[in-house]
């Protein structure tokens, strides 16, 4: 009992000053944005398991729309094991497989097995992988998952995390190495950057350590929501832009208060109503009808 007690005591001094450690060395890199599904999400969209894959499936389009501006690569890290509703599996999918880049998310099932050492003996092993929860079929064949397991110290820190698990797949009966979710991560934003990919230091568990220690929220993070609503409201204006004076677009979004309203809204406003001399037989002769409206923007701003 002395002895188990020095050990966790010494344990709890080692990760003090690890941690302590840690927290020196430079802050999480401004690349790496998490998108969550917080309160403000719950609230609008209502009932979590009925719209995040619809909302999932938005977002990936959204950002991979401009291969210019999109990410180098995004994690998925919610659990879409079983099929639920064919319509939003199927958009979700499609759109996980045009993007490419994008890492899904499987969870190991641990069940207790007996098990047999190299000098032939008996024992439990508890840390034995029954099976895994894959991503449901249609959005498995993208073929890019990776394990979310994590293991919690007795303080609630991981500091610890395996890399990759071996395990026998219940279906052919082969042995199949799989990797984590951030093992994943990290190397398809190598094959994207051009990188060399570097192998994890790991311990005789396949545990590498998290040199990182900080608080919740140190990462840059954003709402679902926001992040919708924001990338929405820039491409409306961004079409509203081609009709009205660019002063009208900057007001528009100064104000903060601009929102799309179903059926409309009721507000006081000035209208200038303005006949262009000749524009009917102008636009008439125009091959392309895009054409007749180029000057528009232009017009405006000297009406």
């Amino acid at each position: 009992m002395a002895i188990l007690t020095l050990t966790s005591a010494l344990y709890s001094i080692d990760c003090a000053i690890t941690d302590r450690l840690y927290a020196g060395l430079a802050g999480p890199s401004s690349d790496i944005i998490i998108i969550g599904v917080d309160e403000e999400t719950l609230e609008a969209y209502g009932n979590y398991n009925t719209f995040i894959r619809q909302k999932c499936g938005e977002l990936t389009n959204i950002l991979f729309k401009d291969s210019e501006t999109a990410p180098a690569v995004l994690g998925i890290d919610i659990l879409f094991v079983d099929n639920v509703n064919e319509e939003t599996d199927k958009y979700l999918a499609e759109a996980v497989t045009n993007a490419d880049r994008v890492v899904n998310s499987c969870n190991l099932v641990y069940r207790g097995a007996l098990s047999r050492q190299e000098d032939g003996s008996l024992y439990y092993d508890t840390d034995n992988i029954s099976f895994v929860e894959m991503p449901f079929d249609s959005l498995l064949q993208n073929n890019k998952t990776g394990f979310v397991n994590v293991s919690l110290a007795k303080d609630g820190i991981v500091r610890y995390a395996l890399d990759a698990v071996e395990y026998k797949d219940e279906a052919t009966g082969e042995s199949c190495v799989l990797p984590s979710f951030a093992r994943r991560v990290y190397e398809e934003y190598c094959d994207y950057m051009g990188m060399e990919k570097e192998a994890a230091v790991s311990d005789d568990a396949n545990r590498f350590g998290i040199r990182f220690s900080g608080k919740s929220g140190e990462y840059s993070h954003v709402s679902l929501k926001d992040v919708l609503e924001y990338l929405r409201r820039r491409k409306t204006l961004e079409v509203f832009s081609k009709y009205v004076a660019p002063e009208v677009v900057r007001e528009l979004t100064r104000s903060g208060d601009f929102k799309l309203v179903l059926g409309g809204e009721k507000r006081n406003v000035a209208v200038l109503f303005v006949d262009i001399r000749g524009f009917t037989p102008l636009s008439e002769i125009l091959s392309i009808p895009q054409q007749g409206l180029r000057p528009m923007p232009r017009l405006m701003r000297y009406s």
